[in-house]
């Protein structure tokens, strides 16, 4: 499988809001505007069941997948910090309410649709849209999907994003990541074609501890799906990833090129070891690390310390998923997650071979498609549409 050590070095798990300079904001045409979805009828249809929408000259409830889908430009509120998102949902004359998701990112500056070029070990050679794959496919089937542009994510670090500064930089914690997709599940719940007591959390990667959290915080979640989710401690995940480089690196043969490399990785894994216990246990002396405050890094690492307690305490059905091709957060981390849960009804826990952290499948060292596997969304839907028990 064919790897660039530069490439390795850049995608790895990114900080909080690395910028670059050589970006400008580009219009993708990714929110269509505002969508008037009609006056509500006088006698609203009773509710579906997932995956089913009310035929009215029927008169009854009956499975439907769409063919065509809205996107509406949305912003809600958490405090004072506005956040730009999409809301996706079937583009048909469907009457009634219906399950809403909010979807939470991972790691680093991230768009509304989870844009990635590559993850650790893979360069894509395009961009794909993995939270954007994910709700069409959830809207297609009945669920109307939130989806927002992350707090950090500007101009300055992703041409996908339009605002040009970070509001309270200084005070960003892992938590206000979890407060902004909460206050994503409040705005879905004033919406009048959604269903309040039947929400979905779904986090990918770093948001999938934060799913968790959300759905243990709130009493109308009914389902958490964990897109790729670790399970190890935050400091022993970021050293294997070097770990990982470096044995690819001492794969190649030896160059000026591959030395620099090797040598970089090396110190960046030392630097992580070293710095992130001095974080946990307060003994860091700088306020910063990585360019990001330390309380950022402190509230990052005990929320990874929890998910054991958190996986125990969950009552909702959780679903994990995961490909064998995840450098960044390897398929150990669902099995880990799997064991820790231990057996309870309604969960699934799945790795899909030769799937990368972005959910895509690549075969021979060549990315096949440039979407979320499609085996991976059917089934999905299919749990969250099926009754648990």
């Amino acid at each position: 499988m064919p790897r660039r050590a530069l490439i390795l070095l850049s995608l790895l798990l990114a900080p909080l809001w690395a910028c670059s300079d050589d970006v400008e904001p580009v219009d993708d045409g990714r929110a269509d505007g505002a969508v008037d979805r009609g006056a509500p009828d006088a006698s609203p249809p009773p509710d579906c069941p997932r995956g089913e929408a009310w035929v009215a000259g029927a008169s009854r409830c009956e499975p439907f997948v769409a063919t065509e889908l809205v996107n509406e430009a949305v912003t809600f509120a958490n405090g004072a910090q506005q956040l730009s998102g999409t809301v996706t949902f079937a583009g048909t004359d469907l009457i009634g309410r219906f399950p809403a998701v909010v979807l939470i990112h991972g790691s680093g500056p991230n768009d509304r649709d989870g844009s990635a070029t590559g993850a650790l070990g893979f360069a894509y050679g395009k961009e794909v849209r993995t939270l954007e794959d994910v709700a069409e496919h959830l809207a297609r089937h009945g669920f109307l999907v939130l989806r927002y542009d992350k707090r950090t994510c500007i101009a300055a670090n992703n041409p996908h994003c339009t605002a040009t500064t970070i509001e309270g930089l200084e005070t960003i914690t892992v938590d206000t990541f979890t407060a902004d997709a909460s206050a994503g599940l409040d705005y879905l719940k004033t919406r009048g074609d959604v269903r309040a007591d039947d929400l979905v959390v779904v986090g990918h990667s770093q948001g999938g501890p934060l799913a968790i959290d959300l759905a243990l915080a709130r009493d109308d979640v009914r389902n958490v799906i964990v897109l790729a989710g670790p399970a190890s401690a935050l400091v022993d995940l970021l050293v294997a990833q070097y770990e990982q480089v470096i044995a690819w690196l001492l794969d190649e043969p030896p160059s000026p090129e591959r030395d620099a490399q090797l040598a970089a990785a090396e110190e960046e894994r030392d630097l992580y070891a070293a710095a992130l216990p001095a974080i946990a246990d307060g003994s860091y002396e700088e306020p910063t690390f990585k360019g990001s405050p330390v309380g950022f890094w402190k509230s990052w690492i005990d929320g990874q310390e929890r998910i054991e307690d958190n996986l125990e305490q969950l009552e909702q059905p959780l679903a994990v998923v995961s490909g064998t091709l995840d450098y960044n957060v390897p398929p150990s981390e669902t099995e880990q997650l799997e064991a820790w849960r231990g057996e309870r009804s309604g969960d699934l826990f799945t790795v899909y071979p030769d799937l990368t952290h972005s959910l895509i499948k690549i075969t021979g060292g060549m990315l096949v498609g440039d979407h979320v596997h499609q085996q991976l969304l059917d089934d999905l839907t299919t749990w969250l549409v099926t009754p648990s028990d």
